[in-house]
């Protein structure tokens, strides 16, 4: 989002990301050039950025995956403490606003299934994408289970994904990606479990 800082010192953060720090760290490295060899991944609020950029960019990322990804669903919105709302979205979002007041236009722009909604099924289709959450990750099971299964109307825009769950909380133990899944998938040790969501055929 372009909301790092404020006033003077503001920052067009995403901006940065897309325009300047993706396309210098290709050519110093000799990496990437185009959406096959680029891949964004992240963690909790990393996850969140790296699904977004992708979602809000097709195309430019040939895959990304969310690992116990900070997306919440509008009750969860709503439920969370005015301090945390406060800390982690009253700059982007205005502070101390309560319950359904939080829904505003500019969060709803950046919602993720909201993009994911708006997002035409071929553009979706532009890249892979993965979600990997713990089972006993409350901070963020919702949200993910929210990307994973969300109502009727996500599915039918074209939305498609692989998971992995894992057993206990570190998004870190989640399995390897597997090729395309729908169902549940859990993942204990090196038992695999898989079954499909979606399919990634171009």
């Amino acid at each position: 989002m372009n909301d790092a800082g404020s006033g003077a010192d503001a920052l067009r953060y995403e901006d940065m990301f897309i325009e300047e720090f993706v396309p210098s760290v290709e050519q110093a490295h000799g990496l990437g050039g185009r959406a096959e060899r680029r891949a964004v991944a992240g963690l909790s609020m990393g996850g969140y950025g790296a699904l977004m950029y992708a979602l809000r960019y097709p195309g430019r990322f040939g895959a990304a995956a969310g690992l116990s990804t900070a997306h919440f669903t509008d009750e969860g919105y709503r439920a969370m403490p005015m301090g945390e709302w406060n800390r982690f979205f009253g700059h982007a979002f205005a502070r101390d606003l309560a319950g359904s007041a939080r829904l505003t236009d500019r969060a709803r722009e950046y919602n993720l299934a909201d993009i994911v909604r708006r997002t035409a099924p071929d553009r979706l289709r532009r890249t892979r994408y993965h979600l990997g959450c713990g089972t006993e990750d409350t901070n963020y099971l919702p949200g993910t289970e929210d990307l994973r299964s969300g109502s009727p109307d996500l599915h039918s825009t074209g939305w498609s994904h692989s998971r992995s769950t894992a057993d206990g909380s570190p998004a870190s133990t989640a399995c390897a990606t597997p090729t395309s899944c729908t169902g549940p998938r859990r993942c204990s040790d090196s038992t695999e479990e898989a079954t499909s969501h979606g399919n990634h055929d171009r």
